[in-house]
């Protein structure tokens, strides 16, 4: 299952959680294809390929902001 992942409801649409996301692209990385993902949390695979993109942009850039040199202030 999807291990009981909040969601936000409005009467317009359903919101997922960060947390769904962050699941998601944890297990991409193990091996899971876009299918398994997509049929697990009920999504299109190519809605799985976006989050796994921003997630990875995401992550990129934290490990940018990481190993970037200190700054000087005087």
């Amino acid at each position: 299952m999807t291990d009981n992942i909040p969601m936000i409801t409005t009467p317009e649409t359903v919101v997922a959680s960060p947390y769904r996301n962050v699941k998601i692209a944890e297990k991409r990385r193990k091996g899971a294809t876009y299918k398994q993902l997509a049929d697990e949390f009920s999504i299109s695979k190519e809605r799985v390929r976006q989050i796994i993109a921003r997630q990875e942009r995401i992550r990129k850039q934290f490990l940018e902001r990481i190993n970037a040199p200190l700054r000087h202030v005087t």
